[in-house]
C-alpha cells in the first residue's frame, strides 16, 4: 500500500476503518436491539389482549365472531376444562406439543397474566397467557407472536447500514483526495527544500507557518539549514585562517633556507638562523597537531564516547606541575575536592592543559583553581573554576572566545579554547567565562560519577 498515491492510501485506511466498524456494529446489533424488540413483542401482545378484554360483546358463547389475529398477534381461548376454542386452521399450525405445554402452563398459572417463550421449529414464539372472565365464564386467553418481525427488522437495519456505508465510502473518496493534497502540499515544499539543501543551495529559508507535526518537521529542516550555513561559514573561515596561519611559518622557513643557500644569515650567523627555522618548524608542528586533534574531536562527536571513572583533582595537580616551570614566578592556588567524573582521561587532561596554558599567558601574579560539587535539575555535577589576575576579556570577545582562530592579544593559534569547548561538549558538560573582580574566570561543569556516590 505504501507505493500507492497518498489519496488512495488515505481512502483505503478510511475504508478499512469503516468496514471494521460496520462488522462490529453488525455483531452488536442483535445483542443490543433484540432485548428491546422482545419487550416490544410482549407489549404488542399485551395491548392486543387488552383490546379483546375491552370488547364486552364478544367471547365464548356470545354468538359473535372472535378475532383470532390482531396486529400480528394470534389468539386462542382455552376453557377451564381444557377445551381449546379456536378455528381448526389456526390450531393445526401449532405443534401438539406446544398446545399441550401451553395448556399445562395455563392450568398451573396462578398469576393473572404471565409471559412465556418457547422454540417451535426454526422460530421463537413469545406468548402471554391471561386469565379472562366474560359473561360469567372463566377461560384462558393465549396470545402469541413469532420472532419473524424481529428478524426482519434486524435484517432491514443491517441492509440499511450496508447501503449507508457504501454511500459513505463512495462519497469519501473526493474528501480523501482533497485531504491528501492538503497534507502533501507542505510535504512537497519540504521535499523541494531538502533537494536544494542536497545541492548545497541553503541560502533560502523554509517558511512554513504550521503548528502540527508537519510544521515541526519544517522547523527541524530549517534548523538543519541554519546549521549547514553556519558550518559552511565556519569551514570557509577555518580554511582561510588555516591557510594564513600555516603560510607564515612556511614562508619564514623557505626564505631562511634560501638565504642560507645564498650564503646569507638573516639572524646574524648560521646557528641563530637555523634556530629560527627550528622554532618556526616547531610552531608549524604544534599548529598541525592542534588542527588534527580538533578534527579528531569532530569525528568523536559522532561516536559513542568510551569513558571511565576519572579523578579531576589528580589530573589538575599533574598538569599544574608540568606547566608551572613556564612561569615560575606565578603563585598557584589549587583547591579541588576528591570528586570523580565519568569521562575520557586523555581528553580531560588536554582540556585542563589548554585552559591552564591560557591562564599562564595572561596572569600577572596569581592563578587559582577551585572546585566543588553542585546540583542542577536534581543531578549532581563537578564544577571547576579557573581564574587569573590578568586583564579582563573584552565584552565583545566573550561570546566568540571558544570559536576557532579567535585569538587574544597574547594568543598563539586560536585553537586551544575551541578544543576545550569540544571536549566539554563531548562529556555533556558546560563551559563559560566571565570577568570577575579579580580577573577573568573560566567555569567548567561535568556530571559526577554516580558510582562514587
Amino acid at each position: 500500500m505504501k507505493n500507492k498515491p497518498l489519496a488512495v492510501q488515505i481512502w483505503l485506511v478510511f475504508s478499512g476503518v469503516m468496514t471494521i466498524i460496520l462488522c462490529i456494529v453488525i455483531l452488536l446489533i442483535p445483542l443490543l436491539v433484540r432485548p428491546f424488540l422482545v419487550q416490544d413483542t410482549y407489549t404488542r401482545i399485551s395491548e392486543a389482549q387488552t383490546l379483546i378484554s375491552n370488547r364486552q360483546d364478544s367471547g365464548p358463547g356470545s354468538g359473535k365472531p372472535f378475532r383470532t389475529k390482531d396486529n400480528g398477534v394470534v389468539h386462542h381461548l382455552l376453557l377451564v376444562n381444557g377445551e381449546w376454542i379456536a378455528p381448526p386452521s389456526s390450531l393445526t399450525r401449532l405443534p401438539t406439543e406446544f398446545l399441550a405445554t401451553a395448556q399445562g402452563q395455563a392450568l398451573l398459572q396462578t398469576e393473572e397474566a404471565k409471559q412465556y417463550k418457547t422454540e417451535v421449529g426454526q422460530q421463537t414464539l413469545y406468548y402471554i397467557i391471561r386469565v379472562q372472565q366474560m359473561e360469567g365464564q372463566d377461560f384462558f386467553l393465549l396470545s402469541y407472536a413469532s420472532d419473524t418481525y424481529q428478524q426482519e427488522f434486524i435484517s432491514s437495519l443491517i441492509r440499511q447500514l450496508f447501503s449507508m456505508t457504501a454511500l459513505i465510502l463512495l462519497a469519501s473518496f473526493p474528501f480523501c483526495y482533497w485531504l491528501s493534497k492538503y497534507l502533501s502540499r507542505p510535504l512537497v515544499q519540504i521535499e523541494q527544500h531538502v533537494q536544494r539543501l542536497a545541492e548545497r543551495d541553503w541560502n533560502k529559508p523554509l517558511l512554513l507557518d504550521r503548528k502540527d507535526e508537519i510544521g515541526r518537521l519544517a522547523k527541524s529542516v530549517e534548523r538543519m539549514r541554519r546549521r549547514l550555513v553556519k558550518q559552511d561559514e565556519t569551514q570557509r573561515t577555518l580554511l582561510q585562517n588555516v591557510s594564513h596561519e600555516l603560510k607564515t611559518p612556511v614562508m619564514v622557513i623557505r626564505s631562511y633556507a634560501q638565504a642560507i643557500q645564498d650564503g646569507i644569515y638573516p639572524s646574524g650567523d648560521l646557528s641563530q638562523t637555523v634556530e629560527v627555522i627550528e622554532k618556526e618548524s616547531e610552531r608549524l608542528e604544534r599548529q598541525i597537531q592542534q588542527l588534527l586533534y580538533l578534527t579528531k574531536l569532530d569525528y568523536l562527536a559522532t561516536q559513542e564516547l568510551t569513558t571511565r571513572s576519572v579523578c579531576i583533582a589528580d589530573i589538575t595537580h599533574d598538569t599544574v606541575q608540568r606547566l608551572r616551570w613556564r612561569r615560575p614566578e606565578l603563585e598557584w592556588e589549587i583547591n579541588i575536592p576528591d570528586i570523580r567524573v565519568e569521562g575520557d582521561e586523555e581528553q580531560l587532561r588536554t582540556a585542563l592543559e589548554n585552559i591552564l596554558d591560557n591562564q599562564i599567558r595572561y596572569a600577572r601574579q596569581k592563578i587559582w583553581v577551585s572546585g566543588g560539587e553542585t546540583e542542577e535539575n536534581g543531578a549532581h555535577a563537578l564544577q571547576l573554576r579557573l581564574g587569573n589576575d590578568g586583564p579582563p576579556i573584552p565584552p565583545e570577545s566573550i561570546q566568540t572566545v571558544f570559536e576557532p582562530y579567535r585569538k587574544g592579544t597574547s594568543g598563539q593559534f586560536g585553537l586551544g579554547l575551541a578544543i576545550v569547548k569540544r571536549i566539554v561538549d563531548l562529556h555533556h558538560g558546560k563551559i563559560g567565562i566571565k570577568n570577575e573582580e579579580m580577573g577573568p574566570v573560566f567555569t567548567m561543569q561535568f556530571p559526577s560519577d554516580k558510582r562514587t556516590r
